[in-house]
C-alpha cells in the first residue's frame, strides 16, 4: 500500500516482485561488475559502450550473422549517406544508379531508425518532387534533432548509411537498429541526462538468526520492461517488427542505453546481461524448435514452440497502439513474411493453416467498441478486434471437437496473402448447437449469464461469457449459437485438493448467424466450461453431454465462419 501525493486521501496497492540474488553466487558474478555510469546517455564513454557490445555480436554471434532470411549483399532502394565522422551533409542515395555502392564488396553496411513520428507536421518527406534535391545534399544541424543523434551514434560505431524505408527485408539485413525509446516526436532526440543510482541494482543484507549474514542483489523482475518497453516508442505496432526483425538493437531509453541482439540482452546497469532474462525478441524457437513431435514430423505441422512463439507474439502486439487501426495486419506483415519463409506454412489473416484449430481458441478480456471503416480481418481472427487479445497456448491433453475442411483468404494483391485482405472463411465440420440465454444481471452489459439448449441437448449452465467487441454484447435474453471447440484432460489431483482423478474441461466459440443463412455464422466471443465437482456440477454435466455427442457424431455438419 501507498499513499498517492496527487490525490487527497488516497490509499493506492500495487505490486511488485524482486529478484535477490546472493553476491557470493558464482554462476553471476560476471554479471554484477559495474562500470562507471556517466550522467549523459550521450557521453563517450556510454557510445563506447555501446560499440563494444555491437562490436561483439557483429564478429562473434553466428545466430546474428546467419539469418535465414538475411542477404548477403541485399540493399535497401535508398540510403541516407552521412559521410565520414566530421563531414557536416548528408545526402539521400538512390542504391541502384550509384556506381560506388555497386563496387562495395561485400556491400556497405547500413543503420535503421525507429521512432516517433509525433503529431506536428513532418518537415522532412521525401517525395518525386525533392527526389533530386535530396541528392544533391543538406545541412546535418537542419535535420530533426533524433536524426542529427543518429548520425552521432552511426559515426561512433563506424557505420555511414541510414536506411530511408521500412520494410522487412530493411530491417533483417540492417547492421543494427537505433530506437529512439523516450522520444514523442523527431523533435526529441535520443540523449538524456539521468539519476544514475537509479539504474543500478540495490544491495540488500540479511541477517537470519538461523544463517550467517550475507549480501544479496535485489532489482525488480520487471526491470527490463520498465526500462524499456513502458516507454512511448515501444507501444506503438509499427515498432514491434521493426524491434523484433532487426538482428542488433541499441536503445536509447529515458534512463539508459539498453542492448538486444538475438543472443544477449544488455544495459548500462547490467552491462554484461541481465541474470535470469529471457528477451521477448530471441527467436530461437522459430529457428531452432525443440519441441518437434512425432505428429510434427510425420504430417509437416508447425512445431508447438514455434507456434508457441507465434501466440506469445499475437498477445503482446495486440496490446499496441495505431493511429489507424486498420494497420494491424500490415503492421505485423514482415514478422509474418519471416515465419512463412522459415516454415513454409500458409497464412490466414494472422493465424497459420496447419495449427488452425489451435489458434481458434482466443478470447478478449476487455472487448472494445468496432471501429472499422472498411474490412481488415474475419470474425475468426484476432485482428478483427480492438485491443488485448488473450490467445490460449497448446498443452498436452488437448482434443479438438471440430475439424478444419478447407481454409481461405482473399487478398487485393495478386501473390500476397500477407495483407490487403478483402474475404476469408474456414468451413468446418462440428456440431453448433442452438442456445437460449438470460442475464443474471440484465440492467449490465457483462456478467454471469444463464444458457440453456432449444432442444434439450445440454442441461442449463451458468457462466461468464468472454465477448469480442462492445456491439456483440447479448442482450437482456435471447438466442445464439454455441461450437464446442476443444477439451482438454485435467488431473485435479494436482490441481485441487478436494478432487481426485481426471476430468475435462471444454472451450466454446459463440457464434451469429450471418443473414438468412443456415450454416454460415460469424464469431462474437468465447466460453470455458471448466468440469468438476467443486466447480459445480451442472458444468460437468453439459461437457459430459458435449463430449458424448462429439463421440457418438451425433448432429455434425460443415457450417463456414466469416
Amino acid at each position: 500500500m501507498y499513499r498517492d501525493p496527487t490525490q487527497t486521501h488516497s490509499e493506492r496497492s500495487t505490486e511488485l516482485r524482486f529478484r535477490l540474488i546472493p553476491s557470493s553466487e558464482r554462476e553471476y558474478e560476471d554479471l554484477f561488475s559495474f562500470d562507471k555510469i556517466d550522467e549523459s546517455t550521450g557521453s563517450t564513454g556510454t557510445l563506447d559502450l555501446a560499440h563494444s557490445w555491437f562490436l561483439e555480436c557483429f564478429h562473434g554471434h553466428d545466430q546474428c550473422k546467419r539469418l535465414p532470411t538475411s542477404a548477403a549483399n541485399w540493399l535497401p532502394t535508398r540510403l541516407v549517406d552521412i559521410g565520414s565522422r566530421g563531414e557536416t551533409t548528408w545526402k539521400l542515395v538512390v542504391t541502384s544508379e550509384n556506381s560506388k555502392l555497386k563496387r562495395y564488396q561485400p556491400r556497405p553496411q547500413y543503420m535503421t531508425l525507429s521512432y516517433r513520428w509525433g503529431t506536428e507536421p513532418q518537415k522532412l518527406v521525401l517525395s518525386s518532387h525533392n527526389l533530386d534535391l535530396l541528392g544533391r545534399g543538406s545541412p546535418i544541424v537542419q535535420l530533426p534533432q533524433t536524426f542529427q543523434d543518429l548520425v552521432v551514434v552511426a559515426h561512433h560505431l563506424g557505420i555511414r548509411e541510414k536506411e530511408a524505408l521500412t520494410m522487412r527485408e530493411v530491417y533483417t539485413n540492417a547492421a543494427c537498429n537505433v530506437a529512439a525509446s523516450a522520444s514523442s516526436s523527431p523533435a526529441g532526440g535520443l540523449f538524456r541526462s539521468r539519476v544514475t543510482k537509479d539504474i543500478r541494482p540495490g544491495i540488500v543484507k540479511s541477517n537470519l538468526a538461523f544463517q550467517e549474514p550475507e549480501e544479496f542483489y535485489m532489482f525488480d523482475k520487471g526491470y527490463w520492461d520498465r526500462h524499456l518497453l513502458y516507454g512511448t516508442l515501444h507501444t506503438r505496432g509499427w515498432v514491434f517488427q521493426e524491434r523484433f526483425l532487426s538482428p542488433r538493437q541499441i536503445y536509447f531509453t529515458r534512463s539508459q542505453v539498453m542492448w538486444e541482439c538475438l543472443q544477449e540482452h544488455k544495459c548500462e546497469g547490467f552491462p554484461r546481461g541481465i541474470p535470469l532474462h529471457e528477451s521477448s525478441k530471441s527467436i530461437k524457437r522459430l529457428l531452432s524448435p525443440q519441441r518437434n513431435d512425432d505428429e510434427t514430423k510425420v504430417e509437416g505441422l508447425m512445431p508447438f514452440d514455434t507456434l508457441d512463439l507465434w501466440i506469445d507474439i499475437v498477445a503482446t502486439y495486440s496490446k499496441c497502439e495505431f493511429s489507424v487501426k486498420e494497420d494491424n495486419l500490415y503492421a505485423l506483415g514482415g514478422i509474418a513474411k519471416l515465419f512463412q519463409e522459415v516454415t513454409g506454412d500458409t497464412y490466414l489473416a494472422g493465424l497459420w493453416r496447419s495449427r488452425l484449430l489451435h489458434q481458434l481458441d482466443w478470447y478478449t478480456l476487455m472487448p472494445q467498441p468496432r471501429i472499422m471503416s472498411k474490412y481488415r480481418a474475419p470474425s475468426w481472427s484476432w485482428a478483427s478486434v480492438d485491443g488485448p487479445v488473450q490467445p490460449t497456448h497448446p498443452a498436452h491433453g488437448y482434443h479438438f471437437l471440430a475439424e478444419v475442411m478447407d481454409a481461405s483468404v482473399t487478398t487485393t494483391s495478386a501473390g500476397n496473402d500477407l495483407v490487403n485482405v478483402i474475404g476469408s472463411s474456414i468451413t468446418l465440420r462440428a456440431k453448433v448447437y442452438d442456445a437460449t440465454y438470460e442475464r443474471e444481471y440484465p440492467l449490465t452489459n457483462d456478467g454471469l449469464i444463464h444458457f440453456g439448449s432449444k432442444d434439450k441437448a445440454f442441461p442449463p449452465f451458468t457462466t461468464w461469457p468472454y465477448l469480442d467487441v462492445v456491439e456483440d454484447n447479448l442482450k437482456k435474453s435471447g438466442h445464439t449459437s454455441l461450437l464446442p471447440l476443444r477439451n482438454q484432460e485435467v488431473n485435479w489431483e494436482d490441481l485441487d485438493r478436494d478432487q481426485s482423478g481426471d476430468t475435462n474441461d471444454v472451450t466454446c466459440l459463440i457464434l451469429e448467424k450471418v443473414g438468412a443463412s443456415k450454416n454460415t455464422y460469424r464469431k462474437i466471443g468465447w466460453m470455458y466450461l471448466w468440469g468438476g465437482r467443486s466447480h459445480g456440477k451442472e458444468s460437468q454435466d453439459v461437457i459430459d453431454a458435449i463430449l458424448s455427442a462429439h463421440e457418438s457424431d451425433r448432429g455434425s455438419t460443415q457450417i463456414i465462419l466469416v
